[in-house]
Formats: C-alpha cells, sequence, structure tokens
C-alpha cells in the first residue's frame, strides 16, 4: 500500500532511466533539495507510523557512493530543512517508539543541526522529554539568519524561532492551529506559511515575485525575481538609494558564494531564446558596480549537471575530429527540416563518469551520419587527453496516448587520459545562420 511507502526516484532529460533512491512516505515535506547543487536530503525508510523506521539521508544524486545516513541507531527523524547556505539540515528528531500508537505517548522530539556530510550533529530546541511534546516543522527565515519551528504541547501549538547557531531561543507566535495527523505526520503548510521580508528599501516588484532572499557579506541582501522561469537578482543595502538591478534574467544565473568581497554567479544565457551556453562565471563588486564575465574550464567532478544548446530541428551528426586538445563535434540540419530560429546547437547535457574516467555528451534529436553510424570506437593515439571515443546511438520514439516521444539521442563517451579540466564552445558557419555549427570540447 503507499501509505506505507513509496519509490523515491531521481530522473534527467538526457535520455537515461529513472534511478530509485530509497523507499519512502509520501510527503513533500520529507525530501529537500540544496538549492545550489545536486544533493538532496530525505527520510526515507516504509511503515506509515512517523514514530519508527524514518531516517534522514543525505545524497548527491550524481555521486551516489557518497550518500550518508545521519539519523542515530534508535531514533527516528523528519521534516529536513536545508539551510539557504547549504551549510546545515535542519531536521526534527525523537527516540524510536515502534510499539507506541497514541500521541500523548509518543516521545518528546527536538529540532537537531547535522553538516551534510553527517558531521557535527547538535541539538538546538530542548525537548524536555515529556510524553507528546513535539518540536517539529523547522524553516530558515531571514536568509538563513533565524531558525524556526513548530512547538506542540497536548492540544496546543506555538512557533518558536532561535539565531541560526541555535542561541536566543524565544515564542513568536502563540494558539497556532493544529492540522490532522495521519499516524504522526502534520501538513503544516495547511495553517503556516512564513515571508521572509527584511528589506532595507522598497522592492521594485511585486512580492509575490521573491523568489529567494539570502544575507550576503556585510550587510547585504540579495533577491531573486523569479516571474515565468525568468530570474533576475537584486541587491540590497542600507547605504544604497534603492535596490539595485545587477543580473538580468536574460543570464540565466544562479548565485554561487559570496566572494572577496564580490557576488559570484553561474549563469548560461539563452533565457529570451532558449538557446543556452556552456556554463559561465559572472562576478559582481558592489563597490564598483561592475558585472564581469569569465568563461572557466570546469572540474570534471564540478557537481551540477550541464546543459546548453536547444531543442528543436532534428540535427545530423557529420563528422567527429579529435585534435591535440579538443574534440570537434560538427552538425547540420537534418533533410526536410523547417529551420527556424537560426543557428543552434542540439540540447546537450554533460556527465562525468569517475569510475569510467569518461565524459558523456548527449546530444538530444540528433542522428549520426551514414558515415558514422559504424564508427561506434574511434580511437586517439595522438592526443594527450583523449584515449578514445565512443559513439552510442538511441533510436527514441513517436510515442502515444500513454507514452510522450522520446527524440533520437547521440551519447558520445570521450575516455578520457587522466583528469583535465574542459569546457565547450559552439561555433556556425558564417554562409547562413542555418548552416552547419560545431561543439568543440577543450582540455588543458
Amino acid at each position: 500500500m503507499t501509505a506505507d511507502g513509496v519509490s523515491l526516484y531521481v530522473t534527467s532529460i538526457d535520455g537515461e532511466a529513472p534511478r530509485q533512491l530509497a523507499t519512502m512516505l509520501a510527503y513533500p515535506d520529507w525530501v529537500d533539495w540544496y538549492c545550489y547543487g545536486d544533493s538532496v536530503a530525505y527520510i526515507e525508510g516504509s511503515g506509515r507510523e512517523a514514530q519508527s523506521n524514518k531516517r534522514l539521508s543525505i545524497m548527491p544524486v550524481n555521486r551516489p557512493d557518497l550518500a550518508v545516513t545521519v539519523t542515530p541507531e534508535g531514533y527516528v527523524d523528519r521534516d529536513p530543512a536545508w539551510s539557504p547556505e547549504g551549510a546545515f539540515i535542519a531536521v526534527s528528531r525523537a527516540k524510536s517508539a515502534p510499539e507506541i500508537s497514541q500521541p500523548e505517548e509518543w516521545p518528546s522530539s527536538a529540532i537537531w543541526l547535522a553538516q551534510p556530510d553527517g558531521s557535527g550533529a547538535r541539538r538546538i530546541s530542548d525537548g524536555d522529554g515529556t510524553p507528546g511534546y513535539s518540536d517539529c516543522h523547522p524553516w530558515w527565515a531571514g536568509s538563513g539568519r533565524s531558525l524556526m519551528w513548530v512547538r506542540v504541547q497536548g492540544e496546543k501549538a506555538s512557533i518558536w524561532q532561535s539565531g541560526a547557531d541555535g542561541e536566543n531561543i524565544g515564542q513568536i507566535f502563540d494558539e497556532l492551529d493544529i492540522p490532522q495527523s495521519y499516524y504522526g505526520a502534520y501538513k503544516w503548510d495547511e495553517v503556516v506559511a512564513w515571508y521572509p521580508g527584511g528589506f532595507y528599501h522598497p522592492l521594485p516588484f511585486p512580492g509575490n515575485q521573491v523568489r529567494d532572499v539570502r544575507a550576503i557579506g556585510d550587510s547585504f541582501i540579495l533577491v531573486e525575481k523569479g516571474t515565468s522561469g525568468d530570474h533576475d537578482f537584486y541587491l540590497d543595502h542600507p547605504s544604497f538609494n534603492g535596490m539595485k538591478h545587477i543580473v538580468y534574467f536574460i543570464e540565466t544565473a544562479k548565485f554561487k558564494e559570496y566572494k572577496d568581497g564580490e557576488l559570484v554567479f553561474t549563469a548560461r544565457g539563452g533565457s529570451d531564446t532558449g538557446n543556452y551556453q556552456f556554463p559561465y562565471l559572472l562576478t559582481y563588486n558592489p563597490d564598483t558596480e561592475e558585472l564581469r564575465r569569465e568563461e572557466p574550464f570546469l572540474p570534471l567532478n564540478e557537481q551540477e549537471d550541464i546543459a546548453f544548446g536547444k531543442d528543436g530541428w532534428k540535427q545530423i551528426l557529420t563528422n567527429i575530429e579529435i585534435q591535440e586538445s579538443a574534440v570537434v563535434f560538427d552538425f547540420e540540419a537534418a533533410p526536410g527540416e523547417v529551420l527556424a530560429g537560426g543557428s543552434r546547437l542540439p540540447y546537450t547535457t554533460v556527465r562525468y563518469n569517475e569510475q569510467s574516467s569518461d565524459l558523456v555528451f548527449s546530444f538530444l534529436n540528433v542522428e549520426p551520419a551514414d558515415s558514422l553510424k559504424e564508427k561506434t570506437i574511434i580511437e586517439s593515439p595522438g592526443s594527450q587527453y583523449v584515449k578514445e571515443i565512443r559513439l552510442e546511438q538511441l533510436t527514441g520514439s513517436p510515442g502515444d496516448a500513454q507514452n510522450p516521444a522520446q527524440p533520437p539521442v547521440v551519447k558520445i563517451r570521450i575516455v578520457l587520459t587522466g583528469t583535465p579540466l574542459y569546457k565547450a564552445e559552439a561555433s556556425f558557419a558564417k554562409e547562413s545562420i542555418y548552416a552547419a555549427n560545431s561543439c568543440t570540447v577543450r582540455f588543458q
């Protein structure tokens, strides 16, 4: 029965089959993604009771071998909440009680913080040991400067707050309604929601467009605006005359880090056309108000999914050329395609397999030319970075009433020598915006 557990899967858009992570209960609040990486925190364990067999696990989805289970033996966890900066995960923890069915007899729960690798776990709220006393449903507010949670005592509930370090604990709201529970799990989002607030200047856009707010450096507040898939970033500070619009939606950016007094974003462009680029960095200096662009070579184990190009008309992979420090893929439009939108690379995803030391480029809606269909392996005796290239064709399917159509995919496995840095560049023929184009993968 689904009440006793469902399978948690992770999938991708490059044609790979969904991958099962765990068995858990079907509560959205029990899964939380780290918003600037590929790690996910979730409460695993079967059985409908929240008081037994519920463990907090943290997994980098591209490195399942690094998954950790944080919950100590003899305890249960629920309601994971990742801090905005990713340094901690808050969770509600109690002693396991598989034989107790009455809520007033359940062991008390407290709020705990743990680092993503499972280390440094410490209790934040007191959890006084009284049966039926529960601190649960933690969430972060004030750009991660405050930790909030719900406290249930019998038939009463209230909201409590502490600093991110667990200090200065106090009650901020009393007489909160208690939603109906199901075997110890509550849907608190039915009765409480939190507005981040805390700006120095008025928002220059409607408040319902705020997607994220975070404290940055010395008194800066970074506000992310989100509308219809577009994302803009505004910076606020007491010394400003108003919020500054520092990164525009056309960059398709996300915040990466605050380093040496500057804000660093990863970006991929293409927001007005969807024709995305290989990731690049944007660095904003609040003192000079300068936004710099840098196109770095990435380490192979960069822990984020790389995708660029644009899905659209079908293309043919016509040639693969291995150079001393690069691999060049040439494309042209498939015969009979209705061309629109100008030059583009096919939608492309990149994955690195550390065990086999290969870099996998998946080109969507692409078929190999006849001259390449028999070349499943291309050796590279002269390159200092590339040992060989393996080509695989996924034919796709037309789809039906129950299943969506799947475009053909060409997978290119670049078997590497060593662990070089890499980046991908696009180039287009000058004769026509619809002429052949290339994707060059460079190494160093």
